[in-house]
């Protein structure tokens, strides 16, 4: 997820304690998911550099990797996200029903 923020968006957030809320959010999602960077940028250009050589760099290393048997859909995932794992050849997870 991408988001910018103005600086009225931003005053606006101090002011209705909006911003306490999503930094609050913003620590969740790192805690959870570490290997994600959080990065702030000053401009608009700036960002979106950086961000279309993040996706690009994860879309080359997703294409170097191979693809071989059958893949987990996001439908498939257990509520419990920290025991997924690869499905096996018969397309069901282990230790899942």
């Amino acid at each position: 997820m991408v988001e910018r923020k103005s600086l009225a968006d931003l005053a606006g957030a101090l002011n209705t304690g909006t911003l306490v809320f999503e930094l609050a959010m913003l620590a969740r999602v790192q805690v959870r998911y570490p290997e994600i960077p959080i990065v702030f940028l000053e401009t608009r250009p700036l960002a979106e550099e950086w961000t279309f050589r993040y996706l690009g760099a994860a879309l080359a290393e997703y294409e170097s990797e191979p693809h071989t048997g059958p893949q987990m859909r996001a439908a498939e995932l257990p509520i419990d996200y920290g025991d997924v794992r690869p499905p096996t050849a018969t397309g069901r997870r282990k230790g899942g029903a």
